[in-house]
This record gives C-alpha cells, structure tokens and sequence, in this order.
C-alpha cells in the first residue's frame, strides 16, 4: 500500500480530513502533513511522522504495522520490502504463503484433478523440474517427497523469479531437508549463455513412474499459471527434461547438502571439522541465542568433555581430535582478519551465566562451572572491546526473533542448526548447508547489518555494556 492510501485510509477511519489530523499529529500546517503525502521526504521526517501517529492516532497493532510497511516502501521501494518479509520468513525457518491447490488440466482426456492427487502413490515416482518456484508447487512436492520412493530434482535459473532470491530460499526451506530432494541453481553467466534462454525461461514439470502393466510412464507439464498446470503424455523420451539437466551438469551448483545423520562420536568429530573449515578465513553472520563453540575455550570444552556423561571407553579414541578441533575453531574466530558478526539473546545469554548451559548444550558436555563460565564471559566481553574482527550485538527484544541458528559463512554458504537439539546422537541429528545464489549471500549480509543490527539490536557499546552486567551476574552467582 502507498503512504498516501495508507494516511488518508487512517485519516478516513477516524472520520477526519487531511487538515484536521495535521492539527491532531501537532503540525503547525496542514502543508506539513501534505508533503508527506505527495513528496518525498527526508528520512527523519518520515520518523517524526510515524512518532506522532503513534503517540496521538491510537493506532491498533494491524494500524502501526500497515503505516510502518508503508513508509518503508516510500524509502526503499515495494521490491526491497517484499524482500524483507521473505528473509523474515526466511529466519522463521521457511514458510509458503497459503497455497492455492495446483490443478492439472489434462489435455487429451479434458478433465482436471489436483496434482497431488494425480500423482500420490505412484510407484517409483521420479520428478524433473526447471523454476516453478510457486508456494502451490512446493506445496505438493513436500507431500509428494514423503511417499517412499520418489525423488525430485530441480534446476532453478537465478533471475527466473519476480521476488528477490530470498523468495526462492524460504519456499525451498520447506524441501531441502529431504534426502530425496536434488535442487540447483543455474546462475546467468557468460559461459552458459545459450542456456539461459529458451527452456530456462519457463517453469517445466516432468513426471515418470512406473505403471503396473505398463511400465515406464511420463507426462510433460507446462505452468500456465502458478496454480494451473497442463499435462501431455509422453510416448518417448526423446524429448526429456532430463537429458538437459544431465547435459548442463557442469553448469548447476547444488543447493543443498546435508550431512548425513549424526550417530556416533566419530561423526560428530567430522561435523565439527568441516564446521571449522566452512569458518577459516571466512566473514561469519551468525544469529544465535547463545554462543556457538566457537567462543568457548578449547579447555572449557575439553573439561566439560572428560567430566560429562560420555563412558572413558567411547571418549579416549575422539577426545584430542575434539580438543584440536576446538582449538582451531577458536583461532578462527579471534585470529582470523576477516569481521565475525553475531546476534545474541539477552535471555539465553542470562540462562548461559547462571546455569552453565546454553539452549543446545552438547549431551556429553557437563553444565559449565562457574569459574568456567567466569572465563567465557571474560573471553567474550575482551574480544568485544578488543578485537576489531568480532561484533557482537544482543537483540532489545527476545521476541524479536524466534530461537533460530543461522550461520552465514561469507560465499561458502549459509548453515541452517536446529534449536531443539542437544546434538544426542541416538537422535540421528542433522544439520543443513544451503548454497543459494550469490545474491542471496549478498542480500542476507544487507539484512543483517539494517533490518537486524541496526532496528532490533543494541548498539555495540550497549551490548558491551549487558555484558559487563553478565560477567558481575556470574561473579555474584553461587
């Protein structure tokens, strides 16, 4: 919605013209009031408007929302503030907006059915997919990823979308996570030109399976809108999708890779491994309630290790893997010469000071001692004044953000950590690397530094300064 819709519909609400809420917000003239609406105005302007509302229109929270979205579009234009809401929902762990149901139209019988219904239960079903990045799409290949034995592969050119490419990330959070989910993107560059035109254009769907009786079965879908798909029968092959993805093999960088489930102690040294290579020499975005392992000490970890529940006998053959792990995770973040950026809890960060675990402490770890948590708290508080390369910012709200691990490691990719964890390895736990478009990458590190660090989060001489009150917390605990 304009600004200026957005004020008059306000203004109208309240029964009031144009002049008489001038007067109401405290204008001197109603020409004040007038240039917000038709001209655009300095940013402190904007401000001061906003804060008038508030204190003197008794806005409801759907009222404030709508004024705040509307301001923002008037400073940063519709496409950035689309953008916004998909990285927010991006950090919520990836959600589609209600769905429209995908209808298949098939256009040698004439009739329409939902194509989850068309294609549930068959056997060994295989999908081959270029864009169609629609919620109604990624809707029903979630379902259609939980049936045993199908499988999707999907190629996705980078520009083939009208949002930004955070609009594709939060729609693929939804299917990443499947093993028998294969995503890529092409990205535009001079090397692929020809293909970056005609079929990487439109939004293709091929479906095979195996029919009883018949055997190898496949139709070929073309989107006609992002609802309404059309389904022909193939005789042959010839014409396969599949065939061109395996030719452009060279050209697509996967989207995805996750590690396999974590069952033993030997994985979980692996994990941590290629965790502290993903950091070495790279600028870290991190958003995480409490501190990752990275800022507690090699020994604190090693303590907690050798004096936690884990049995001598499975420990000893990890245990200096582990340590020099730890080591080098360390180095990488108070040595290195690239900036590591973190969001903290205030309330996670409390818990951490007073019980000595954080939100996913490590199952074999016992609780921190308080002479430990006096260290981590001392290391964290000298790096933050200290060290040009580590910012560290704590969010004014909790509620701001929900408990998320997000974890942006420069170009390498960004690492998606599940909360509810404790890494306990009978749990098979698993984490996800994504490796979205390079825009993507470079739209996050935006995100980060304006809607996050400089709207939700304290400064860093107030984060400094909630830090010193944790560090007094400790010393004063029991």
């Amino acid at each position: 919605m304009e600004l200026k819709t957005c004020i008059r519909e306000l203004a109208e609400k309240r029964g009031l013209s144009i002049e008489v809420m001038s007067l109401l917000l405290g204008y001197r003239s109603p020409t004040s009031l007038k240039r917000i609406l038709h001209e655009n105005v300095r940013p402190a302007t904007l401000s001061d408007f906003v804060r008038r509302m508030e204190a003197h229109m008794d806005l409801s929270e759907g009222e404030s929302s709508a004024l705040d979205r509307a301001v923002r579009i008037r400073q940063y234009g519709l496409a950035w503030v689309r953008e916004r809401d998909d990285f927010r929902a991006f950090l919520q762990g990836g959600s589609l907006p209600a769905p429209e149901t995908l209808v298949v139209e098939d256009l040698e019988k004439g009739e329409f059915e939902p194509l989850i219904q068309r294609y549930s239960g068959k056997k060994e079903l295989r999908l081959h997919a270029v864009n169609c990045v629609y919620p109604a799409f990624f809707s029903a290949l979630r379902k259609l990823l939980a049936e045993e034995g199908s499988d999707a592969v999907q190629a996705i050119r980078a520009s083939t979308h009208d949002h930004g490419s955070a609009y594709i990330m939060n729609m693929l959070c939804s299917v990443l996570r499947f093993q028998n989910y294969h995503g890529a993107i092409l990205e535009a560059t001079a090397g692929n030109g020809p293909y970056v035109r005609g079929p990487w254009e439109a939004d293709v769907l091929l479906c095979s399976w195996q029919e009883p009786g018949v055997g190898e079965t496949t139709e070929l879908l073309t989107f006609r809108t992002p609802t309404r798909v059309a389904a022909v029968s193939l005789k042959r092959e010839g014409v396969s999708l599949r065939r061109l993805l395996i030719s452009l093999r060279p050209e697509l960088r996967p989207l995805n890779r996750s590690w396999p489930a974590i069952t033993t102690m030997e994985d979980y040294v692996s994990y941590l491994a290629e965790l502290a290579e993903l950091e070495k020499d790279a600028e870290i975005w991190e958003i995480k309630p409490d501190p990752c392992l990275v800022y507690i000490p090699a020994e604190v970890q090693r303590a907690a290790l050798e004096e936690g529940p884990i049995p001598a006998e499975q420990l000893s053959p990890v245990l200096e893997a582990l340590y020099k792990t730890a080591q080098a995770r360390n180095r990488n973040i108070f040595t290195k010469r690239k900036a590591t950026h973190t969001i903290l809890k205030k309330g996670a960060m409390r818990q951490l000071a007073l019980s000595g675990k954080t939100m996913d402490h490590f199952w074999g770890f016992r609780p921190y001692t308080k002479e430990e948590r006096l260290r981590i708290f001392c290391l964290l508080l000298e790096q933050a004044q200290e060290n040009r390369q580590v910012h560290l910012y704590f969010l004014r709200e909790d509620d701001a953000l929900r408990d998320v691990n997000v974890m942006l490691y420069g170009s390498r990719g960004i690492l998606l950590c599940n909360m509810d964890t404790n890494y306990d390895l009978g749990g098979g736990h698993s984490d996800l690397l994504m490796t979205p478009p390079e825009s993507f990458l470079e739209e996050f590190q935006r995100f980060f530094m304006t809607d996050l660090v400089k709207e939700l989060c304290l400064s860093e001489g107030e984060s400094i300064e909630y830090l010193t009150y944790l560090l007094n917390l400790v010393r004063e605990s029991g």
